[in-house]
């Protein structure tokens, strides 16, 4: 399945490479329809959500296969993109707190703050591990999984249950990083 996959992003990543659609230019639409996700929510428009979700992922994954094809990886492209990524996702998160919180669904409140605590240190995790030179791509939940969870949540109509399988799993994974960067150093 991941090779038909990769397959399918490979071809249209061609075909975008040769209509010369710069990979800056694909984060940047990723930003920009994490912001819509993250409206859509808020006007408590969660299918629609889902679906800009699904549409941002697709220029998310976009972006590394064109610069690939394109031979223009840089370091700072890939400072620019992880840097959209958690702006979109926190946009999107913020959508669903406010909805939440507007609509006095506690439960859908607190899930959704331990979400954005969770999501926010997994990230932050892996990037300051990297930043010691320790590889930490470890954990149950990472971003992939994150929004594939939101995004069918979203659409299926359960939003509550979405977030609270991603509180959960992304804050285990921020204290699997962390003891897996424990026992790297402590080993050293």
């Amino acid at each position: 399945m991941k090779k038909k996959i990769d397959n399918f992003v490979s071809s249209v990543a061609n075909t975008v490479f040769k209509e010369h659609v710069s990979a800056d230019l694909l984060t940047l639409f990723t930003f920009i329809f994490g912001i819509i996700a993250g409206w859509f929510f808020f006007y408590g428009r969660t299918f629609l959500g889902g679906i800009t979700i699904l549409i941002s992922g697709f220029f998310d994954t976009m972006d590394g296969a064109v610069a690939r094809k394109q031979g223009s990886t840089t370091k700072f492209g890939a400072f620019w993109d992880s840097t959209l990524d958690r702006y979109s996702e926190l946009f999107i998160y913020g959508g669903i707190l406010l909805f939440f919180t507007k609509t006095s669904n506690t439960f859908g409140t607190t899930f959704t703050y331990l979400t954005i605590i969770g999501a926010t240190l997994t990230s932050y995790t892996r990037a300051r591990a990297e930043g010691l030179n320790i590889d930490c791509k470890v954990g149950i939940l990472t971003r992939a999984p994150r929004v594939i969870i939101l995004i069918i949540g979203s659409m299926l109509g359960f939003l509550i249950q979405a977030m609270f399988i991603v509180a959960i799993l992304s804050n285990i994974t921020a204290i699997q990083r962390i003891w897996h960067v424990f026992s790297v150093t402590r080993k050293s």
